[in-house]
Order: C-alpha cells, then sequence, then structure tokens
C-alpha cells in the first residue's frame, strides 16, 4: 500500500530584538526599524548599548528668581561655581545655600569664559570679572592704554595702543627737552577726573606740580622736565576722556568665542542688541582690554551674530537666518609683515541660521547648534577651511520642531552626549551610537521629560542645570542613593516597539508568546503591556524583578534570584487574527531603575485578510 505524508508548514522564527537604537519621531510607526522605537520615555543606552532608565537629579540649592546661568571658576587658589538668579549673583557652596555676590545682574541668559585665572560674566548690561573673591564691572580694573609713545612736548609722536572701549583712561608719554614747561595731548575735552603725570620716574600732582586746561587738552608744568636721555620717554602722563556708548559696546554683549594663533589668545564679544551683526576683539590674553579699533562688522546689519564654533584653526561664526545674507563666516589667524596678528574673515557657506544662542557646543570635535529646520553640524576638514552644514536631528525634528520658543533652548555636552533642553523637554544625542545616512554622519536620539532646564554646567564629572523656579540641581550618579527619582519625584520611563507586520500585510498572524529579558538590579519592576490594530494599552504582565539583598530587605516582594545576569519572563500573550503587534515596556517606581537586554514575540501567520 503507497503511503504519503502531509508536509508539516515551517513555523516562522520568532522577531527577536536585541540591538538596540535610539527613538525614531520621523516615521509612521508601521515604518520604524525595530530597533529603533517610535515613542520612548526617559530612556537612554548604557555601556553595552541596552536602553535603560535614565538617572534622575536632586535639588542642591534653591534660589528666588530664574536661574539664567551657572559658572564656574578653577585656578590655582581653588574653585568656585557661581549661580546667576534673578538679577542677583551667588556663590554656591558645599552646603548648598547661595551667598549672594552682587546685585544688578541683568534678567536675560549669562554666559562666561576664564582668561588669566579670572572668570568673565556676560549678561547684556554689565560685563563683569569674578578673581575667586570678588566680582567688580571689569571697567573698575581694565587696562590703561598708552596711546601715543615718543612724543615732544609741543605734540605728535607714534601712536601706539588703541583706546580702551572698557575705561576712559589713556596714557600719553613724551621726549621733554629741558626747556618746555607745556605739554599737548593728542586729545582735548578731558574728563573732570584727577589727571596724574610722572617726570622721570617721579609722581607729579595736579594743582601742586602742574596745571590742566581740560579744554584744550594741555598740560603746564611749573618747572620744566628735565630732558629725555638717549630719546627715552621720561613724560608720562595719565588722563580720561570719556567718549559715549563706548562702555556699553561691550557691557551689552551677551556671547563670546575664544580664538588665536600661535602664541596668541583673545577673545572676541558680540550679542550686543544695537550692534547685532558686530564682534569686538580683546588684547592679547587680556580681557580687560577691547581696543576701540578692534571690532568687526560680519556680514549684513539686518541679521544677528548667534555664536561661535573653534574648528581646527578656524574660528566659525554663525549668525541668524534672514533669508537673504550668508549664515556662516570663517575667521583665520595670520601675522602681517611686521609680526603683528591679524584676523580676516571670509564669507562661509550660505545655509540655514542658528536660532538659539544658548545651544552652541562642541561634540567630539564637532560644533553644534539649533536652527530653526533642527540641529546642524558645522562638518570639515583641517585640510580645507571649507565648512558645510549638516542636519543632524531628522529622526527628531518632527517632535523637536513642534516646541515652542525655540530661541530660549540651552545645550550642553557632557560624558559624548549632546543634551537640548526647551519647554521640560530633553533631547539627547550620543557620539557613540552613530551611523552614516546620504554620506553624513549622524547620531542616535533620546528624549526625557521633567527636565526643565535653563541652563546646564559639567562640575567635577556631574551635570549640573537650573531652572525657571530658582533651582540648581544635579543629575546623579546611579550607584548613589536616591538616584532613580528626580526630585523626590518617581520617574516615568518606557520603551515602545513599532507596530509590527511580521512582514506581510495581506495575512491575519497569531501571537503566542512574548518573552522579555529585563536587566538584574537590586530592585527593579516592569510593567509590560501590548497594542494590536484591535486593541491599545492591554496589560501583559506587572512583575518585580529584584535580586536577593540582605540590606534591602523587603519580604513583601521578596526575591531569591541573586545570579545578576538577565532574567527571562515569558508573559504568556496569545493574541488571535491581527494584522499589527506592538509592545510597551514601562517602569514608572520610585527608586527602581530599569532596562533591558531583548524582546522576542513567538507568532505565526494565518490566512488571508478578506
Amino acid at each position: 500500500m503507497s503511503r504519503y505524508q502531509i508536509p508539516v508548514s515551517k513555523q516562522p522564527d520568532p522577531v527577536v530584538i536585541q540591538q538596540f537604537r535610539g527613538v525614531d519621531f520621523s516615521a509612521d510607526s508601521t515604518q520604524v526599524d525595530p530597533s529603533r522605537s517610535p515613542d520612548a520615555l526617559n530612556m537612554i543606552a548604557d555601556q553595552a548599548f541596552f536602553p535603560v532608565k535614565r538617572t534622575g537629579y536632586k535639588r542642591v540649592a534653591q534660589g528666588s528668581g530664574r536661574v539664567w546661568g551657572l559658572h564656574r571658576l578653577t585656578n590655582t587658589n581653588g574653585e568656585w561655581v557661581l549661580a546667576h538668579i534673578g538679577t542677583s549673583l551667588y556663590r554656591l557652596e558645599e552646603s548648598g545655600t547661595l551667598s549672594k555676590l552682587c546685585d544688578g545682574m541683568g534678567a536675560a541668559p549669562s554666559q562666561s569664559f576664564v582668561m588669566g585665572d579670572c572668570l568673565y560674566l556676560l549678561d547684556g548690561t554689565t560685563y563683569r570679572q569674578f578673581d575667586g573673591t570678588t566680582v567688580r564691572p571689569v571697567a573698575e580694573v581694565a587696562y590703561l592704554p598708552t596711546v601715543r609713545i615718543g612724543a615732544p612736548p609741543a605734540g605728535g609722536g607714534t601712536d601706539f595702543e588703541a583706546v580702551n572701549l572698557l575705561t576712559p583712561g589713556r596714557k600719553e608719554s613724551f621726549q621733554a627737552d629741558g626747556s618746555a614747561t607745556a605739554f599737548q595731548l593728542s586729545t582735548n575735552g578731558l574728563d573732570a577726573s584727577a589727571v596724574t603725570a610722572t617726570v622721570a620716574g617721579a609722581a607729579k600732582t595736579e594743582g601742586t606740580d602742574f596745571t590742566v586746561d581740560r579744554a584744550a587738552g594741555k598740560i603746564t608744568f611749573k618747572a620744566a622736565p628735565p630732558k629725555a636721555v638717549q630719546n627715552v620717554d621720561n613724560v608720562v602722563i595719565t588722563y580720561h576722556k570719556t567718549v559715549p556708548d563706548h562702555r556699553q559696546q561691550v557691557d551689552h554683549c551677551r556671547i563670546f568665542g575664544v580664538y588665536g594663533g600661535k602664541n596668541d589668545t583673545r577673545v572676541f564679544l558680540a550679542g550686543n542688541p544695537e550692534k547685532r551683526n558686530v564682534d569686538w576683539q580683546s588684547g592679547l590674553y587680556d580681557a580687560t582690554y577691547f581696543p576701540d579699533t578692534g571690532y568687526t562688522k560680519v556680514g549684513s546689519d539686518g541679521s544677528a551674530i548667534m555664536g561661535y564654533a573653534r574648528q581646527y584653526e578656524t574660528q566659525i561664526i554663525l549668525k541668524e537666518d534672514n533669508d537673504q545674507d550668508a549664515t556662516q563666516f570663517l575667521r583665520t589667524f595670520e601675522l602681517d609683515g611686521e609680526g603683528n596678528p591679524l584676523f580676516p574673515l571670509q564669507q562661509g557657506a550660505a545655509g540655514t541660521g542658528a536660532v538659539a544662542s544658548g545651544t552652541f557646543r562642541v561634540l567630539e570635535d564637532t560644533p553644534l547648534f539649533l536652527s530653526r529646520d533642527g540641529v546642524y553640524a558645522v562638518a570639515g576638514t583641517a585640510v580645507t577651511q571649507h565648512r558645510a552644514l549638516q542636519h543632524r536631528s531628522r529622526r527628531i525634528d518632527n517632535r523637536l520642531l513642534g516646541e515652542s520658543g525655540l530661541e530660549n533652548a540651552v545645550a550642553c555636552v557632557f560624558q559624548g552626549r549632546y543634551y537640548l533642553a526647551v519647554n521640560g523637554h530633553c533631547y539627547v544625542a550620543d557620539s557613540r551610537q552613530t551611523y552614516r545616512e546620504n554620506s553624513s554622519v549622524q547620531y542616535e536620539w533620546y528624549f526625557w521629560d521633567n527636565i526643565s532646564a535653563t541652563c546646564f554646567l559639567e562640575q567635577e564629572g556631574a551635570l549640573y542645570f537650573g531652572t525657571a523656579d530658582g533651582r540648581v540641581c544635579r543629575f546623579c550618579r546611579p550607584e548613589e542613593e536616591g538616584a532613580y527619582r528626580d526630585d523626590g519625584a518617581p520617574i516615568e520611563a518606557y520603551w515602545v516597539t513599532p507596530y509590527l507586520h511580521f512582514g506581510t500585510w495581506t495575512r491575519y498572524k497569531t501571537v503566542r508568546n512574548v518573552h522579555v529579558a529585563p536587566l538584574p538590579y537590586q530592585r527593579s519592576g516592569i510593567e509590560i503591556y501590548y497594542n494590536t490594530d484591535e486593541d491599545v494599552e492591554q496589560l501583559a504582565m506587572e512583575e518585580n524583578i529584584d535580586l536577593f539583598d540582605w540590606e534591602k530587605m523587603d519580604f513583601g516582594r521578596f526575591s531569591f534570584r541573586t545570579i545578576q545576569v538577565p532574567n527571562v519572563l515569558a508573559t504568556g500573550v496569545k493574541e488571535r487574527k491581527i494584522q499589527l503587534f506592538q509592545l510597551k515596556l514601562r517602569n514608572a517606581q520610585l527608586d527602581e531603575p530599569f532596562g533591558f537586554v531583548s524582546i522576542s514575540i513567538t507568532y505565526t501567520v494565518g490566512g488571508k485578510i478578506k
């Protein structure tokens, strides 16, 4: 008798997801790669690139008013953290108390830089210096330039240093002829401030040793100074002449960029709302000296300078977008034939402009900034001065660009990640997770909430931020007590898979089980939900996944597990005659870390959809 056997149809292999990337808000959930999430909250990649709940933060200080800026000074005498809250500046003590240093700060975002063991603060109102003890307007300690040297008593001589915008004070030096008593300055209309002089190193006093004709700019000594020896200046006159708007040009600046060449470092200031496209260059290694000749108009008056980025040997100046002017300019360093430094400027690439000056940061040698079209990078090489702008946030733009007030966004770089905060949300780019798309490097992004950051600061390996309600907060390290709470509140974290069609749109499917492998922690838990084309938010499992710990014994959730390896959970999910299937893994419990290493979905394919 002949026999035959009906072939057994091979069941499809389970869908296994065990390599994870970031979020993807750019496409419909059915079109997102299974390694990415179309909707994840408060997750980040750990060292092995598995999704884990972010750590929370602790309040370290409480002020009154918006935190406009956090600043740090480190020098040979110590380390200090300053907080600009409301219209005051405070020193943040180790105890968490705030010691007021000064009032009169601008009610606007502030930036700072360090030069010569001092911290310099820009708030758009007054340019200030902090030396570790005292905060003062830089105008009070500004460099006093010698504007003329080698002058005969009748006037003339050689121009030497430019007038300092920060101070009306200046000096001129003369070579006395031994008979003249009257010495003519290079300018007239002197201030009422006392004029001082030295003759052959000896101090002379106005009214006692000489008189001053301020209107004419002439100083007359009662006795003729001795003749200069070997053409060496022996008379130095110090006086003051106020020029309207000089000091305000620097005091009203809000942003900075440190730049220079070999053995040459200066700071460039910009952001003055009255001179939107102008920046000012400091003296060599001297942030108290801004020559009145050291300004540059960058592009047209119609668009403001928004920020600076240093890349290789070039300083990049980014402007706002006005649909007409170039948005990128390149500054380089060179020496003229006499060895004097020059900073020539050339127009760079036209394209999208910057929208928020607080978002300029450098991630892994790549300058990033926020525009109306998303986060952009300034890309180039050390060989050529060509700099191209590359879009780096396509997968989050649908959500990011829907935020209101993008001009108020702030950013920082910390431990290889770019943090961009706006409206209580934080978008995080991970430089360890990159891929190439259209010949450009792209980052994986993550999305957090409840991060009401108005400014950031890195301090001793920790990330701090300020808030609109006066809090200064610090992100916790995973190992510290209370690391998984936000200022006392639990953190909701979840990861949602894309809607899976299991390789076919034309047939029904049956899901027979779902297995999830959570990461092991001393105390953790997981909620597993699933969605189909018929139902949403069906709870499949809620499980504690603790490890046994004598120190944290809780008989209400006792566990015999002691080995720190993932423990696979079988959910027992069974759904018949469905077209699409989606999982959501969630943890929203106080003080509970959370993460997972794999998701496996067992299914079969059924009849055609009619």
